[in-house]
């Protein structure tokens, strides 16, 4: 009888339990949001905010909170800051001139898409200005993550999903405002039944700082409202979209590995 392999107890349970964490990185990264599942995409965050919850916690309502996120209710504030699963999400917007609103996409449009995408947040700025050039006060939000794991890599899905002409377009920043590296400019797309098909945002892959946090910022691109009757614009308008926001923890590679060994662990077995 040849032995093939030996269990060594405890083994199993160590390399289950053992959690290596990524280490920080040079810079962030971004990528768009290519294809959308809330089941699977959202199964694994660590913490979450979903905007536009439904005050009555109804179950039953349109406005129902993602599952395992912590709602924000109807308001028109520009200011806000919600703990979930002990994260912290501070989210500050500036130039937003003409006031923001809750909004209901509509359970035709978005089916399957889960509570998260089917309603928002968005607050608008605009100049009116007879010009051919955008006077440049686009709504921007800074969104700050704390009570993090200090110098480690996260990924934070940020979702801006807006479908209206001119508003679809948002810039991302690696700080606390516009004036912080740019990070890249995408244009959102969806709400089709086929929620695969959707482009609902980004995810940016970036290290929380030595105190736990993470400061990123979300600007709407301006775009003209109204022309006169010679087609020079006389309005400019930006609209800031947030459906939510999550964040997750990256591993370190090793780790997933060692959760590997432990399935090899329970496969295994003494061969004659």
């Amino acid at each position: 009888m040849k032995k093939l392999f030996t269990y060594t107890p405890g083994l199993l349970a160590a390399a289950l339990s053992t959690t290596v964490l990524a280490p920080a990185s040079d810079a962030a990264t971004v990528a768009l949001i290519d294809g959308f599942d809330p089941f699977a995409d959202l199964a694994g965050v660590t913490a979450g905010i979903d905007f536009d919850d439904d005050a009555s916690g109804d179950p039953g309502s349109q406005f129902e909170t993602q599952a395992g996120f912590t709602g924000i209710p109807n308001s028109n504030s520009k200011s806000y800051s919600v703990v979930n699963n002990g994260i912290t999400f501070d989210i500050d917007v500036t130039n937003a001139n003409l006031g923001n609103q809750n909004r209901y996409r509509g359970a035709g449009a978005l089916a399957g898409g889960g509570p998260l995408m089917a309603d928002f947040e968005q607050w608008y700025g605009g100049t009116d200005i007879v010009s051919a050039t955008p006077p440049g006060n686009n709504v921007e939000a800074a969104i700050t993550l704390s009570g993090l794991i200090a110098n480690t890599q996260y990924e934070v899905m940020l979702f801006t999903m807006n479908l209206g002409a001119g508003q679809t377009t948002h810039t991302f920043y690696d700080g606390a405002d516009s004036s912080a590296p740019s990070l890249g400019t995408f244009q959102t797309a969806g709400g089709t039944g086929d929620y695969a098909a959707w482009k609902p945002g980004v995810v940016v892959t970036t290290d929380s700082d030595a105190n736990g946090e993470i400061v990123l910022t979300v600007q709407a691109t301006e775009f003209v409202r109204f022309r006169d009757e010679n087609d020079v614009p006389t309005r400019y308008e930006s609209r800031l979209t947030m459906d939510g926001v999550a964040v997750t923890l990256v591993p370190e590679p090793s780790s997933l590995a060692l959760l590997g060994l432990g399935g090899l662990l329970i496969v295994r077995r003494r061969r004659g």
